[in-house]
């Protein structure tokens, strides 16, 4: 049963978070400008139109209504994911434990990155000369987590998870954060130069990167379960 719903948060979370993502990058030129972008977000939205209709009508109804329309979405996350649940319980009564810790472990890592990706676009959206409105924050994130540095984010988690499987055994507090952010600093000094100029930016966006790094060595160590020895 705990695998089922394992199983079922991960899809949810997965399903109703892309729609929303795509739900707030329609309406941003910005993004939608990008060819790729052009092509993929209109698909995505036809895709997850059943549990992002609710959220476009907020959205799009009226001005400065982003967080109502979170709120609506993350509604329609809770529905959908019970919903789900039953049906896969009505299909299937049993399941492999290793399921449930593959799963949980992807979900919080997941949700560890995205919390970073979003602390990393506030952080951008405060630098001089590139608040571009009041959203500028939102922009920047979803920017980072579709057509922008995702890519350097995904290689940090990698290599993250490979330095523990490299040792093998559950880490201590220190040990994870200190992994976290040596690899955030050396993410950081990969692109830096592509994104920031001034040496006030790098500054700024340094000290950003080292908190990302402690935060999600911190959240890692303390939040996401350790492998089975069947993994």
């Amino acid at each position: 049963m705990d695998t089922l719903k394992a199983k079922a948060f991960t899809i949810s979370l997965a399903y109703v978070g892309i729609g929303t993502l795509a739900l707030f990058i329609v309406g941003t030129k910005s993004i939608m400008q990008n060819e790729l972008a052009s092509i993929l977000i209109p698909i995505i939205t036809i895709l997850t139109l059943p549990v992002c209709f609710l959220g476009f009508g907020v959205l799009y109804g009226g001005e400065n209504n982003e967080w109502i329309a979170l709120l609506v979405q993350l509604i329609v996350f809770i529905l959908f994911w019970q919903m789900l649940t039953k049906y896969m319980l009505s299909r299937n009564k049993y399941a492999d434990t290793y399921t449930v810790d593959r799963g949980t472990r992807f979900v919080k890592i997941a949700g560890i990155t995205v919390l970073c990706c979003l602390i990393d676009g506030i952080a951008r959206s405060l630098l001089p000369g590139w608040g571009l409105d009041h959203r500028a924050w939102l922009y920047y994130t979803l920017l980072i987590l579709t057509v922008g540095d995702i890519f350097y984010y995904l290689l940090f988690v990698v290599a993250f998870e490979l330095i523990n499987a490299r040792f093998n055994r559950r880490q201590s507090t220190r040990f994870s954060i200190s992994i976290s952010f040596v690899l955030a600093v050396v993410c950081f000094f990969l692109f830096s130069s592509l994104r920031f100029w001034t040496v006030e930016q790098k500054t700024i966006m340094g000290f950003t990167y080292g908190l990302i790094g402690i935060l999600y060595g911190y959240l890692y160590a303390h939040w996401v379960p350790a492998t089975s020895h069947s993994d």
